[in-house]
């Protein structure tokens, strides 16, 4: 009997711990959950606020990007075919394996179209019409006649690919230039909604794409290389402002579209191509403090426009078109990540770099368009490392670079 009581007293005590345990996991998320959200309710970066109506607003921390992660997991890659078309690939959460086919979008793009989640958690993707203004497809994931989808939003004489991220409040903003170089932005008027702001000039004129990126403390910069080969950027005054800075001039001498990422440290990096086909940077001397530290030269025989990135490890990592056509990657180094690595060769005969992103598990991957005119792509094996796989032409398609 003695022996029987002993053990349901430790039966007891194991139900007890086992309680405690569930109590502590269900805790665990609120707790977490509560770091992402700002004293006002409204985070800097990312996380999920409650709307207007009572639904969940999701912010999501990067801006719009030919290649996203959908709501599933699913990462959704948008391009032009060569019939100037909008088109969809999904692939699984693995990349590399089966994709879903490409999918006939329409739009009429006379650009690269860019893809964004929204407040709703629905991807929208946005491309610049042959007619130059700005169209809009808000069901590009679902929907039974997904041509039909699209909305006309205006503009007028836009040229290019178009820079789009969400504000701190989670309303959708977008930047555009016209044939002619200047700058024009329209947004959502509530997050999620249907009803856009009337189409306002920016004072920063443009020679190409913009670059649009919301820092550590919640506001939207936007970043342009000029006709006299200097990057300006303006920045909301104050989170979800209408309104904007005057312009800051970065100075230095660019040949391309700029490409912005966020360090570990919460300082904005700008990275351009110099007029002899080098890299270079130029980063905020400190979080959001919008003062710069000077240009400064990485190397590099680049052709294209550089895309930047930061890792799962929030390594800022750089990669572009070597002038060859093989992959090329730089990254920080150091223990306060200061320094730069030596330039890494990943290979492929690359025509145009058409996005990086990362896969659920934190992988990085690169799509582009071949010199052959079909989609390929490559990545990492390891989140935030080697080694790569080859390049793999497996997404097919046929694409004609800008």
């Amino acid at each position: 009997m003695t022996r029987v009581r002993s053990r349901r007293g430790s039966d007891h005590k194991l139900l007890l711990l086992v309680g405690l345990c569930g109590l502590v996991l269900i805790a665990a998320p609120i707790v977490v959950f509560s770091q992402v959200i700002d004293k006002d309710d409204t985070p800097a970066v990312s996380g999920v606020v409650q709307g207007s109506q009572g639904q969940p607003t999701r912010v999501s921390p990067l801006p719009g990007a030919p290649a996203q992660l959908d709501g599933s997991g699913r990462l959704m890659l948008v391009a032009r075919d060569q019939d100037g078309s909008v088109v969809r690939n999904f692939q699984s959460a693995t990349p590399g394996a089966q994709s879903s086919g490409w999918t006939v979008l329409g739009g009429n793009a006379a650009g690269m179209p860019v893809a964004m989640m929204d407040a709703r958690g629905e991807m929208a993707v946005f491309v610049v019409g042959t007619n130059g203004n700005l169209r809009y497809n808000s069901r590009s994931a679902t929907g039974a006649d997904l041509s039909a989808a699209w909305r006309d939003l205006g503009g007028g004489h836009l040229a290019g690919m178009p820079a789009v991220a969400q504000d701190a409040q989670g309303r959708l903003v977008l930047v555009a230039r016209t044939a002619d170089g200047r700058l024009r932005e329209i947004q959502q008027e509530q997050p999620g909604g249907d009803t856009w702001s009337d189409w306002r000039d920016l004072p920063v004129a443009a020679a190409g794409d913009p670059a649009i990126y919301r820092d550590s403390q919640g506001l939207l910069r936007v970043f342009a290389t000029g006709p006299d080969g200097q990057v300006r950027t303006v920045g909301q005054t104050r989170r979800g402002a209408d309104d904007w800075s005057g312009p800051q001039n970065l100075g230095g001498a660019s040949s391309g579209p700029p490409a912005v990422a966020m360090d570990g440290q919460g300082r904005l990096r700008v990275f351009t191509l110099a007029p002899n086909g080098a890299l270079q940077q130029n980063s905020e001397t400190g979080d959001a403090s919008h003062a710069w530290e000077g240009w400064q030269e990485l190397g590099g025989h680049l052709i294209g426009r550089p895309f930047a990135f930061a890792d799962a490890k929030n390594t800022v990592v750089v990669y572009a078109l070597g002038d060859n056509g093989a992959l090329k990657e730089i990254y920080q180094t150091g223990k306060a990540k200061e320094g730069w690595s030596d330039w890494v060769d990943h290979g492929g005969n690359i025509a145009e770099l058409v996005a990086v992103t990362q896969d659920p598990e934190g992988r990085i991957v690169v799509y582009g368009i071949g010199k052959r005119g079909g989609m390929e792509e490559i990545h990492q094996s390891i989140p935030a490392g080697g080694p790569w796989t080859n390049w793999s032409s497996r997404l097919g398609g046929v694409f004609t670079p800008n």
